[in-house]
């Protein structure tokens, strides 16, 4: 495809098409590398009363992002776009320091 575009000058619709959903591809795998380093890469100790594993989390997050990558009027890496700026926004969350509280041993 950019062989023939080189060869042409010019990319056709297609291959711009093409290229941009591979790229939605790749951001969609950068996304959920971050959501699942900002919810699994910090263990507290803080267990719910639910014993509900992460992986599930993760597929339902998975199939949200695809749904609104799907029916999104703005194009295939909306969703990708989103869940890296909801990821990241966690991240920096959990990231952000804190006082420690007075009953807390240091």
């Amino acid at each position: 495809m950019i062989t023939d575009a080189l060869r042409n000058g010019e990319f056709d619709f297609r291959a711009i098409r093409h290229l941009l959903n591979r790229g939605a591809e790749a951001l969609r795998v950068i996304g959920m590398c971050l959501l699942v380093l900002a919810v699994a890469g910090f263990p507290s100790g803080n267990r719910t009363r639910t014993k509900l594993p992460l992986e599930p989390l993760i597929v339902v997050v998975a199939f949200l992002e695809r749904g609104i990558s799907a029916y999104s009027p703005l194009g295939s890496g909306t969703g990708a776009v989103l869940l890296i700026v909801i990821a990241v926004a966690l991240l920096a969350y959990r990231l952000w320091p804190r006082r420690i509280g007075v009953g807390v041993a240091a």
